[in-house]
Parts: structure tokens; C-alpha cells; sequence
């Protein structure tokens, strides 16, 4: 059916407003340097939402005077899920066919939290998690912002019939009770959102750009307008459009003055929400000097129309092509991408979209309708189930599974039993935990004390303590270097850990002094911070040196290239070779610490760098994968290490 039977009345302004959101996302994840704050095309995504769905159930309210939540969970579903879970089934097999199943076997299951939409959660979790955040990509990452979306449809008729409730119970006096009670709380849940997201922002990067409730208030925002705009009994038509351009104005600067490093949502994303609130508020306006031509221009109203499509299609292709081309994509083939995203954005809205949001099922009971949004989101999890049994499969066919230590399929793995004990630490942890190991009654007492780059080290540390007799005593805590806390790089751990060194410097006044401290850092929690070696040294020369002890400095290790298990998975027997990383870039970021103690009196700088490398260096090295992750090694291979780091132990501690 034509769309126009079924969609009168769409505000042209809108629909430009839809392209421009999704093709600054789109060219964001093409050519990033082209739009670098290209990501707030959500944000305008999530104003746009909440003035269109709650001015929907708003005007249902003063028609019917309730909200029909089956009918409007129904609508929702038309709209939204028959196209998702197309791409999602379409993107489990694509990658299950081009991606190798190492890699694909890592987000899998992204596949059930996105039908389901729970993705930002999953993805909150995964980046906060310093030893599970291995740098992974899935193809269904973009989910987030759609499961926050569908979260939103979900608990917002909720949340306004009991604004709605509650005006009639308690305010049923105050004329206009309805609408100044549903503004109350729509004001108050924009400011507590906003207050949240700025507060958190800054301490919990990852979890407040994927959390729902730092983003409430971007959906409020739209909402409050869509609710109060009769408050203002000027015509829409006669608005200024100074307002529009006023806030196209800040979305732009948005738009090219944010980038991937800029500290998001927070504040900042204000700029978008207001520019996106404004320009709403004055798109009706049919003054003079409103970009009417734009509106009309008809490659603009297709992309509105196309925007949802587009969004889901877009991003799984730009991660699928560089596996189907065998290559790295050029800014050339980004071209390619675009059209083929436009193509199947405009085939899915045509044939799956639309005949479903407004043919036969859209006449069926509201029961039914959805019954069948939920048996097709089951259905995505019984087929990720299948799917991740094929990829298993030929996982465990791979030569780097029938011919390597530790096999592929288990890299992830392989590490020490403590990685799993209460002697791990984790990042977001306030806990200060040591673990006695080695002799109890050893005369030498040795220290191993720093982060997960130190605990990957306990192995080998271990078996030279149970050959020399030491008393060995664990300190970790991941994502946490010894660091005077009066020095502490602003932002450069988590919010816990200035509060671990606290502890630990008073564990260190309280005991009696190590005869040998051991540690080491992962440069990818401090390379970033030049000022983190002058910390790090005043704490070593304070609580470790002053106090008698000596200190094992170990410069971090180097790191693998990207992807380096699929390129293993890929390349087998030759993967030694065509996955090594060149050895000055496998150096990066820089190590900020050990360098910065080396040549203090009482300190052993131990440089283990020429173990993985020569000019370059391999992941595969006499059979055995070297890494488990991004950073760290594997325990098969950090065993090995046993002799190199034996060779920097003083003799006076072997005896």
C-alpha cells in the first residue's frame, strides 16, 4: 500500500530531521574524520522519539481520556521488530559465513540481548569489565541505542498513566491538573536524568553512554515539548524560525566539534538535545526564511523515511566488509557500503516493514500481534543457538585448535586459577585483598603487587618462590598501578583506585618491609597519562625503596595487532608470520612507569621485551599463542617466561 494512505500528516520537518540524524550516524561510521561528533544523530533520534510517542499517547489520553497499552506495545512492535529481527537473523548468518568463528563465537549471543533489546546492558557490562573488554566489535553493537529506544516504549505509557493518576487523585482540583501534573514529572525526570548522566559521565564513561537512565532525560526533553507546547498559544505556523536555525546551529557544532575522545553524554550532549528540542518546536513554522526547499527535496525525504532501515543495516555491513573483501575497506568502498545500505534499507521498508506495520497483521487482535512479536524474538535466540553450535564446529576444526597451546577455541582462557579466586580484585571492586602463596616460613618475603599485568606474571613469580623458599604475597587490583595517590592522573583508572593505593600504603607502613617488590602496569591504563611515571615513582621510592625493599620493575608487555585470533584462525600453520605485529607499534602506548623508576638505587629494571620479539612480533611463538586478549598473555606462555625473569633476581634472594 502506498505509504501516504497510511502516514498523512508527517511533518516534512521531521522526516529532514530523521535524515539528518541518520546520515550524520552513517557517515560518522563510514569516514569518522568526515563528521567526527557524527554519533549525536542518536541523541536526535531519542528527542525525535519522545516528542512523537508521547504526544501520540497524550493525544490518546485527551481523546479517550487512558492509554491503551496493548495497542500501543502492538503499534510498537509493527514498527520495530520485523525489521530488526530480519537483520538480526541476516547478520548471524553472514557473519557465521565470512567472519571467523573465534571472533564471531565472541558476540554470538549480542544476536539474543539485541532481539530482546537489552544490548546497552550487555554492553555496559563488557566495557567495564577490564578483562573481558578485549576490543571486540559486533555486528550488532548498534543495538544499544534501539534497546534503549525499546526500553523507553516499554516503561513510558507506564510512567504517564500513573502522572496521569496521580493528577487525578491529588491535583484533580488545579485546573489543567492533567497536563501540569505530567509536566511535573516529565521536568523532574529530565533534570534527575541529566544531573545523573553529568555526574556519572566523567567517573563511569562506558556505563553512562550506554545507560537508559543517562539518557532519559534526551526522550524527557522531546516529551516535554510534545506536552507543553499548548502552554504557548502562539500558532505553530507563526513560530520564528529563528528557533530553527538557532538550534540546527547547535547540533552542527555538535556535529563537527565532538569527537571519539570527547567526554559523552555528560553535558554535552545538551547541545544536540536542545539544537534537536528547538528545531522541533519551530519546524511547523511557515514564516519566511524556513528551508522549506529542504524539506520538499526529495533525496532528504527518502532518507527520513528509510532512517530506521538504514540505521540497522549500515553498521553490520561496514563490519562484515572487510571479512567478505579479505581486506581493509577503503574510504572507496565506504561508497559501495553507503549504496548497498541505502538498497537493502529501501528493499526492507518496501517488502517486510511496511506490509507488516499496516497490512493483515496490523487487523488481527492486539493479543495476537503480540504473541507473535514474541514468538519471533524466541525465534532469534533458538537460531543463535544453532549458529553458535555451527561456529563451534569449525571452530574445533581449525588447525590452530588440532596444532596449538593453548588451542584456539580456549585462548580466552587460559590463565591462572587466581583469575578466578577472591585474590583478583576486579576493577570497580573497593576491596583490598592480599593472598599468601609460596612458603609461609620463607625467609625471603616477596612482594607481587600492581595490576592484571602483574598478576600475569604469578605463574612463573610462583614457581621461583616454591625453588627459592619465599614467602610470596599477592596485592592486585585490575586496572590499578601503584600510584601516589597525590599524584593521581585525573581520570586515569577507575574511581576505586586511589582508594586501593590508600590501603595499600597503609598495608605497606603497617608490616613488616618486603625483601622484593615485583610489578608491572598495562600501559593501555596509563600510556595516555605522561604525569602517571612521576606518581608512580614517588610511590615506589616512598613506601617500597625508603623502607628497605627492592623492586623488580617489569616493562610491560607487547601487544598483539588487532584481531590477531581470527588471523590465526585464518592463516594456521603461517600465522607466526602474516599476524606478527611490527615491533615498535606491538610498543604501544608507552610504558609511563617501569622507565621512570629505572636507575633508582634498589631498583631491577627488567626489559623481557626480546622473549615476544625480534624486528617484529609473532602471537605464535614455538607453538603457543602468546596472548589471551588484547594485552595480556597467556599463563602457557608466560610460564616460559621462567628463566628470563630469573636471570633479573638478585642472587642474594636464591639462596
Amino acid at each position: 500500500m502506498n505509504k501516504s494512505t497510511h502516514e498523512t500528516g508527517v511533518r516534512l520537518d521531521i522526516q529532514a530531521l530523521r535524515a539528518i540524524a541518520i546520515g550524520t550516524v552513517v557517515v560518522f561510521h563510514i569516514w569518522a574524520k568526515a563528521l567526527p561528533g557524527g554519533f549525536v544523530g542518536v541523541d536526535i533520534f531519542f528527542v525525535i522519539s519522545g516528542y512523537l510517542i508521547t504526544g501520540q499517547l497524550w493525544r490518546e489520553v485527551a481523546k479517550t481520556g487512558k492509554i491503551r497499552f496493548g495497542l500501543f506495545w502492538a503499534r510498537r512492535a509493527r514498527r520495530l521488530l520485523p525489521a530488526s529481527l530480519l537483520l538480526i537473523a541476516a547478520s548471524l548468518l553472514l557473519s557465521l559465513i565470512f567472519i571467523p568463528a573465534s571472533l564471531f563465537l565472541k558476540f554470538v549471543n549480542d544476536a539474543t540481548s539485541s532481539a530482546f533489546y537489552v544490548q546497552n546492558w550487555v554492553l555496559a557490562g563488557r566495557l567495564t569489565d577490564y578483562l573481558q573488554n578485549d576490543g571486540t566489535v559486533s555486528v550488532f553493537q548498534h543495538f544499544w541505542s534501539l534497546s534503549v529506544e525499546e526500553q523507553y516504549y516499554v516503561f513510558w505509557p507506564i510512567i504517564m498513566a500513573l502522572a496521569i493518576l496521580l493528577g487525578r487523585t491529588v491535583f484533580r482540583r488545579v485546573r489543567r491538573h492533567r497536563q501540569l501534573t505530567v509536566l511535573g514529572v516529565l521536568g523532574f525526570i529530565t533534570l534527575a536524568s541529566f544531573v545523573f548522566s553529568v555526574v556519572l559521565t566523567p567517573v563511569q564513561p562506558e556505563i553512562a553512554y550506554f545507560s537508559t537512565f543517562t539518557r532519559a532525560w534526551e526522550f524527557a526533553a522531546g516529551a516535554l515539548l510534545a506536552v507543553g507546547h499548548r502552554v504557548n498559544r502562539e500558532p505553530a505556523k507563526a513560530r520564528n524560525p529563528l528557533w530553527y536555525w538557532a538550534g540546527l546551529a547547535l547540533v552542527a557544532v555538535a556535529v563537527w566539534q565532538f569527537d571519539a575522545g570527547t567526554e559523552f553524554p555528560g553535558w554535552r550532549a545538551a547541545l544536540p538535545v536542545v539544537g534537536t528540542v528547538l528545531m522541533l518546536y519551530a519546524g511547523e513554522s511557515a514564516r519566511r526564511f524556513m528551508p522549506q526547499w529542504f524539506f520538499r527535496f526529495a533525496p532528504i525525504k527518502f532518507l527520513g523515511d528509510v532512517s530506521y532501515s538504514l540505521y540497522l543495516w549500515h553498521w553490520p555491513l561496514i563490519l562484515l566488509a572487510p571479512w567478505a573483501l579479505r581486506r581493509d575497506v577503503t574510504d572507496v568502498d565506504g561508497y559501495f557500503i553507503l549504496a548497498l545500505s541505502i538498497l537493502l534499507a529501501w528493499l526492507s521498508k518496501r517488502f517486510v516493514e511496511d506490509p507488516v506495520r499496516f497490512g493483515y497483521l496490523s487487523r488481527i487482535r492486539v493479543a495476537w500481534q503480540l504473541t507473535l512479536a514474541a514468538v519471533g524474538m524466541v525465534a532469534i535466540l533458538g537460531l543463535t543457538s544453532g549458529v553458535n553450535i555451527a561456529a563451534a564446529a569449525n571452530l574445533d576444526r581449525n588447525w590452530g585448535n588440532t596444532h596449538l597451546t593453548p588451542p584456539l577455541k580456549s585462548v580466552a582462557d587460559d590463565l591462572q586459577a587466581l583469575e578466578k579466586s577472591e585474590c583478583r580484585v576486579a576493577t570497580g571492586s573497593s576491596a583490598f585483598v592480599t593472598c599468601e602463596k609460596g612458603d609461609p616460613r620463607g625467609k625471603i618475603r616477596v612482594g607481587l603487587i600492581g595490576d592484571s599485568h602483574t598478576r600475569q606474571y604469578f605463574s612463573p613469580i610462583q614457581a621461583l618462590a616454591d625453588q627459592y623458599g619465599w614467602s610470596l604475597t599477592l596485592i592486585s587490583k585490575s586496572a590499578c598501578p601503584i600510584m601516589d595517590t597525590k599524584l593521581f592522573p585525573k581520570e586515569m583508572s577507575y574511581p576505586s583506585c586511589p582508594g586501593w593505593n590508600v590501603k595499600l600504603k597503609a598495608y605497606l607502613a603497617a608490616h613488616k618491609p618486603f625483601d622484593l617488590v615485583i610489578t608491572s602496569a598495562s600501559t593501555l591504563v596509563t600510556g595516555s597519562y605522561p604525569t602517571a611515571g612521576v606518581g608512580f615513582k614517588s610511590a615506589i621510592q616512598s613506601e617500597i625503596l625508603n623502607r628497605g625493599s627492592k623492586v623488580m620493575a617489569i616493562l610491560d608487555n607487547p601487544k598483539p595487532r588487532e584481531n590477531f585470533v581470527p588471523c590465526i584462525e585464518a592463516f594456521g600453520p603461517d600465522a607466526g608470520r602474516l599476524c606478527e605485529y611490527a615491533r615498535a607499534k606491538a610498543l604501544l602506548p608507552v610504558d609511563r612507569l617501569a622507565p621512570a623508576v629505572k636507575g633508582l638505587p634498589g631498583v631491577i629494571y627488567v626489559d623481557l621485551t626480546d622473549s615476544y620479539c625480534s624486528e617484529t612480533c609473532p602471537p605464535v611463538i614455538d607453538g603457543m599463542i602468546v596472548y589471551r586478549d588484547h594485552s595480556h598473555l597467556t599463563d602457557t606462555f608466560a610460564r616460559t617466561l621462567r628463566p628470563a625473569i630469573d636471570s633479573y633476581v638478585p642472587e642474594e634472594y636464591k639462596k
